[in-house]
């Protein structure tokens, strides 16, 4: 029974991590039989929805979807990084998709003159950084004939209404049906999912793919631990205001408040704007009032929408014949966009195991699937805890956030950069899993360096760099800004007619 082969498979939920995962595992599976049920005719939220970098790779390299059709539909602002306004009087600094590693002119010596040279001084500026400050596009060349010309370093933003509908459209042109019922009843057995009963007809499939997001419809049914993590961060005031493309930001801008943090996600459409916050330290009301007032007239009351959301992900992924994805898996909190992209990342796993295995529905496929997914949740969980751990701010709020997580446990990335300095090897990444992270060991010790947090490595040296290498990274600098010269307004690039 548990080595069932897999030939069909039923996603439940429309949203966007259901689509992505059913794309994905027709891309990857073609013998394998794919549909999705929901209720299609619900209206989609119209909420503006923030990636990271690696959404690109998965859209455009493992499910082909046409780089120029993509924009034409979608109409995506490209966020260069997530841009720190002010995190508790710290700041402005950037969290920026060009900066994973950072690449010396050469090994040796230089290599440490340039590191201790940048840590020194600050500069870390890169193409990202300075596109995100100048509010441009990533675009260098945008011809009629649909030729163009990008700075690929870059994540996408979007409103979740045009990115659904153009998934389904593409769901449609490859063959995956897309059934228009609503889930009523889940019915179990032997620790796996025997029935889906729907309002108009009833489904069996050999893998059922629970995207129902924080309802977890199907994998909320089987006997599957929760592990929550310690953010008490669970909810999140959203309005929007109107924006010209002349005024896009492309980047989520972020600023801490009192009980939580601000966001700005710009759109095509819309400006997305946000309060996640604490509803153990601020009411509803005490939020609204600072959501409001930060604000200064965007909007009023009566246009904010609340939503709520708890930190954690299920232990199992994959349990049975369900796994689970998007939401309906786990979530940690929107600081650094991480949901849909490691939606992607995980549903990209499990196509290729299930394509590498002949289908098998075997414990030992799980069992690696699962180990794969929890090693991606700690990742982000870790990098997310740096940015509270390492936080100054005032009150109750931040005095709670600055104990999340386990501090031996973060070890690994803060005593390695207090004492080592930058890594611009993988050898700590590998020393603590084989798997590839989200965020590797470089942009945390970046991070912890716009936080302010010092490198013993670096503060107890004097070292006179040499003036090879300043002029070098000046140069560098120059090209940067030279480059940046270059690329397109936002108004010129949707301007030209391309992507109409």
């Amino acid at each position: 029974m548990s080595d069932r082969r897999i030939e069909t498979v039923t996603v439940v939920g429309g949203g966007d991590a259901g689509l992505i995962a059913a794309l994905t595992l027709d891309a990857r599976n073609t013998d394998v039989e794919v549909a999705v049920v929901d209720d299609f005719d619900e209206g989609i939220p119209e909420v503006g929805k923030s990636t990271i970098s690696y959404i690109q790779h998965t859209l455009h390299d493992v499910l082909d979807i046409d780089k120029a059709r993509f924009v034409s539909a979608v109409k995506p602002v490209w966020k260069a990084s997530v841009f720190f306004t002010d995190w508790c009087g710290r700041g402005p600094f950037h969290v920026p998709f060009d900066d994973l590693t950072l690449p010396p002119a050469e090994p040796g010596p230089r290599r440490f003159e340039e590191l201790y040279h940048r840590y020194r001084e600050g500069n870390y500026r890169t193409l990202g950084v300075e596109i995100a400050e100048r509010g441009v596009s990533p675009f260098v060349e945008v011809r009629e004939n649909g030729f163009f010309r990008s700075y690929d370093h870059v994540a996408y933003q979007f409103s979740t209404s045009r990115l659904n509908e153009f998934l389904r459209e593409i769901c449609r042109e490859r063959g995956i049906d897309l059934l228009d019922d609503e889930v009523r009843e889940v019915r179990t057995g032997d620790g796996r999912i025997t029935r889906l009963v729907g309002a108009d007809r009833s489904y069996e499939a050999d893998l059922y793919l629970d995207a129902t997001g924080f309802e977890r419809l199907l994998m909320g049914r089987l006997d599957n631990e929760f592990d929550s993590f310690d953010f008490p961060l669970d909810s999140a005031l959203v309005a929007k205001a109107d924006l010209p493309l002349s005024e896009v930001v492309p980047a989520t801008v972020v600023h801490s408040g009192e009980y939580g943090w601000f966001w700005q996600i710009d759109t095509w459409d819309w400006r997305d704007l946000g309060y996640v916050y604490s509803s153990e330290h601020a009411s509803t009301e005490a939020a609204m009032a600072e959501f409001v007032a930060d604000h200064d007239g965007a909007f009023t009351e009566s246009d904010v929408v609340q939503y709520r959301f708890d930190s954690g992900h299920y232990r199992d992924a994959w349990r049975g014949n369900c796994v689970a994805v998007g939401n309906a898996l786990g979530f940690v909190e929107p600081l650094q966009s991480t949901a849909l992209t490691l939606n992607a990342i995980l549903t990209e796993k499990l196509s290729e195991l299930v394509a590498d295995h002949h289908g098998l529905n075997h414990p030992g496929v799980r069992e690696i699937y699962n180990e794969y997914a929890r090693s991606k949740w700690e990742n982000v969980y870790d990098f997310i805890s740096v940015h509270y751990r390492f936080a100054s701010g005032d009150g109750a709020f931040w005095d709670d956030m600055r104990t999340v997580n386990d501090a031996s446990r973060l070890e690994k990335y803060v005593g390695a950069y207090q004492e080592n300095g930058f890594n611009s090897h993988n050898e700590l990444d590998e020393r603590y899993g084989s798997n590839p992270k989200v965020f590797n060991q470089y942009i945390f010790y970046r991070l912890l360096r716009s936080l302010g947090v010092e490198s013993a490595f670096y503060e107890d040296f004097d070292i006179e760099v040499s003036p090879e290498v300043k002029a070098e990274v000046e140069q560098q600098e120059e090209r940067i800004l030279a480059d940046a010269d270059r690329h397109l307004s936002y108004e010129e690039v949707y301007g030209s007619g391309v992507f109409d």
